[in-house]
């Protein structure tokens, strides 16, 4: 299995670990570690995104060895922050870990919402998750983004029916806060705060009934040219000029929300293929949550 050169003289790193640089082909004396192979596709990536792109349509494999529709792990922990949260829980997709948690209050309803109690989200991202995010505006922006997604995703697929957060209308209701702290960052981060957020509401222990949880899956995809990638790495999300959420209904079929980032307009049968993903995802959402009534 190899990837193909372009007439630009460029190829991605070949499995016998041959390069091509320009017009020469360079042989290495000894087999590279992965991880200086990962660093030199990076390196050719930042300096040649254009060549990036088209090496990653015809290739056979992304730079982490996954093919074009591949999602990565899923691994999810509920409760591990019991003492001080209301519900907890941290989503991993590859190297991407967000931790969440639930904090409750008592709060007045709004004006035009008496009988109906509120959800907030807060995004916390910090340099120790990436380096891209060093600088204030830059935490702030991704985090405004973040925060809006999370909170379309959790009202519009009515994930918490906020008619059972009132305690009496027009008065008192309940607020529930969702804390989601990115740890590190890795591609795909909408998707980890969406899945953790849902886990640690589905921990919440309230007299309440909060709904769906296992069915509303969100997934980050990539497009371009007629190439469609599933759960994107950094690396990706960073060449990748077209860029979906989408978060599903996998019960029912219904498209919750969809956020189109960037790019050009695409075809019905590349959104199809979009949406579908998102059972592979629920697939490793349902799978989880298995496993772990199966320990406890």
């Amino acid at each position: 299995m190899s990837c193909h050169a372009h007439e630009h003289g460029y190829s991605m790193v070949r499995l016998d670990f041959f390069i091509l640089t320009g017009n020469h082909r360079v042989s290495m004396a000894d087999t590279p570690s992965r991880g200086a192979v990962e660093e030199m596709i990076s390196f050719y990536s930042r300096f040649d995104p254009a060549t990036y792109l088209s090496d990653l349509e015809s290739a056979c494999r992304r730079q982490d060895g996954r093919s074009h529709k591949q999602l990565r792990p899923l691994k999810l922990l509920q409760g591990i922050l019991q003492k001080s949260t209301a519900g907890s829980s941290l989503a991993k997709i590859g190297e991407t870990k967000v931790l969440a948690g639930v904090s409750l209050q008592v709060g007045q309803p709004g004006e035009d919402s008496p009988e109906k109690g509120e959800i907030g989200v807060e995004v916390n991202l910090l340099p120790l998750c990436h380096p891209k995010f060093s600088s204030i505006q830059a935490q702030q922006e991704e985090s405004k983004a973040l925060e809006n997604f999370v909170q379309s995703v959790l009202l519009r697929c009515n994930v918490v029916r906020r008619e059972d957060l009132c305690i009496v209308e027009g008065r008192h209701v309940w607020k529930l806060n969702v804390d989601l702290q990115c740890l590190s960052h890795d591609g795909s981060l909408a998707d980890a705060c969406v899945l953790s957020a849902l886990l640690a509401l589905a921990d919440v222990t309230l007299p309440v009934t909060i709904v769906g949880t296992d069915e509303k899956v969100v997934i980050l995809h990539g497009f371009h040219a007629d190439m469609l990638l599933g759960d994107l790495s950094l690396a990706e999300e960073e060449k990748i000029p077209t860029r979906l959420r989408i978060a599903v209904d996998c019960e029912t079929g219904q498209l919750c929300t969809l956020q189109k980032l960037g790019g050009v307009s695409m075809a019905s049968e590349h959104l199809d293929s979009a949406v579908a993903l998102c059972g592979a995802r629920q697939k490793q959402f349902l799978l989880e949550r298995d496993l772990r009534q199966d320990k406890s």
